[in-house]
């Protein structure tokens, strides 16, 4: 009988231990989740590094950006050498968001910097704030000498293609983007982001061939992977938050 007890109070002690293990990390995951959140609704500069590498050649373009929440206004100016693309000016108007961009003209980009006609677009911090995304807990890393968290996550979303000669021809494929968070528990803080957009352009590329080249799924697909492998991660770097950041419209 005191053998059953002892088995019984062991029993108890493990389930406890175990429902306290996973209570702990819901409350982890639910803060998490919040401090990502919120993240939407500051304001904040960043350094934007986007590196890529095709068939072990690497490429490196970063930006710096700003983003106002209220309302909504971001700003990237390219400070790498080279690029054809040096400013991307987003907005939100009447409920929509716009887009104007400040490209190099000439055939090879070697004129004068011109500002695109006024166009639909996407707030600039679209790709990583977006809500009701489940975020797991990887364990702490050392950035810039402090303790951070690490999460991930993914979400589901569309990429879509229309031809440049032929408007009939387009097409839309479902794909998926990863996303780590460097979080900073201790003031609450989005420190750094990074997500992996390889399978996101993989599949931009097929949809460019089906659509150009009146190619099936499976052949584009077929071409781009024999072309070698594209692999491309952005990661955003904060630098500066607080209401007093804001964002002069550029002279356009």
């Amino acid at each position: 009988m005191k053998k059953k007890r002892i088995i019984i109070t062991i029993a108890i002690i493990v389930i406890s231990i175990i429902l306290l293990y996973f209570v702990k990390v819901q409350v982890q995951n639910n803060a998490a989740k919040e401090i990502i959140n919120n993240l939407a609704s500051e304001n904040y500069m960043y350094t934007k590094t986007v590196s890529s590498e095709f068939n072990n050649e690497k490429a490196e373009i970063i930006w710096e950006g700003t983003i106002t929440a209220e309302p909504y206004v971001g700003i990237e100016t390219c400070v790498s050498n080279g690029s054809a693309l040096s400013k991307i000016y987003s907005y939100e108007e009447n409920g929509a968001i716009y887009q104007r961009m400040q490209i190099r003209s000439g055939e090879t980009g070697s004129g004068q910097y011109l500002w695109t006609p006024k166009s639909k677009g996407v707030k600039l911090n679209q790709m990583y704030t977006a809500h009701n995304l489940k975020y797991k807990y990887e364990g702490k890393e050392k950035l810039n000498e402090k303790n951070v968290a690490l999460y991930t996550s993914s979400y589901n979303t569309q990429v879509s293609y229309e031809s440049n000669t032929n408007s009939e021809n387009k097409a839309t494929l479902d794909t998926i983007v990863y996303l780590k968070f460097y979080l900073d528990m201790q003031s609450k803080e989005v420190v750094k982001i990074q997500w992996d957009e390889s399978k996101y352009d993989t599949d931009q590329q097929v949809l460019q061939k089906m659509c150009e080249e009146n190619l099936s799924e499976t052949d584009a697909r077929k071409e781009v992977n024999e072309s070698g492998a594209y692999k491309v991660i952005t990661t955003i770097t904060i630098t500066e938050r607080g209401k007093k950041i804001s964002i002069t419209k550029p002279d356009i």
